[in-house]
Parts: structure tokens; C-alpha cells; sequence
């Protein structure tokens, strides 16, 4: 849906491209149930920003904070994320299927 090749998402604020993606969901028949996501990188630590990505992130979904698990890992000096060379992330979505939409 994004590009990195597309210019129009150049510095675009992720929270922005996260509503559009739901929307997408929403008109697809299906709603974001919850969001696990781990964020891999040496620093900056990420439990101190937890609680404010929960947040903004519910916010954004219009879900409650208690369905956004965010954690941060390390690789324990690993790769180019244990180098502090850069910041990896994964992040699975537990859809369900709209009510009264077909399956």
C-alpha cells in the first residue's frame, strides 16, 4: 500500500499510513482485534515509550490500550540491530470478520 519508491510517502506520519491500512481492513469486512509487535534494537530501550505507543496506536485503531502488546527485544549484539546500526520491528494483527459480512 506504501511504497518507500512512491514520493507521496515521504516523510509521512506513520499513525496517518496505519489509519489508512485499517480503513482498507474495515472496507475489506473486517475489524483489528489486536496488535502484538516487538521492536528489535540495542538502544534506545523501548520500555520507557511503551505506554505512549500503546496509546497513540489504540488511539489510531480505536481500540483499547490493552489490545496493543509492544515489547522491545534485543539480539545481543547480533546484526546490524545489535550493532546499533538500525531498528528492526515485527507485528502481527489478529483480524475478525465483521459482523453480518459474509466469511
Amino acid at each position: 500500500m506504501f511504497p518507500d519508491s512512491d514520493a507521496r510517502h515521504k516523510n509521512a506520519d506513520s499513525l496517518d499510513l496505519l489509519r489508512i491500512a485499517a480503513q482498507a481492513v474495515r472496507s475489506a469486512g473486517w475489524e483489528v482485534a489486536n496488535i502484538d509487535a516487538v521492536v528489535i534494537a540495542a538502544q534506545p530501550k523501548i520500555a520507557p515509550h511503551v505506554p505512549l505507543m500503546q496509546k497513540r496506536i489504540a488511539a489510531a485503531l480505536g481500540l483499547s490500550e490493552a489490545a496493543i502488546g509492544i515489547k522491545g527485544k534485543t539480539t545481543e549484539h547480533l546484526g546490524f540491530a545489535g550493532r546499533g546500526e538500525g531498528i528492526a520491528a515485527q507485528a502481527v494483527a489478529l483480524l475478525v470478520k465483521q459482523e453480518g459480512t459474509a466469511a
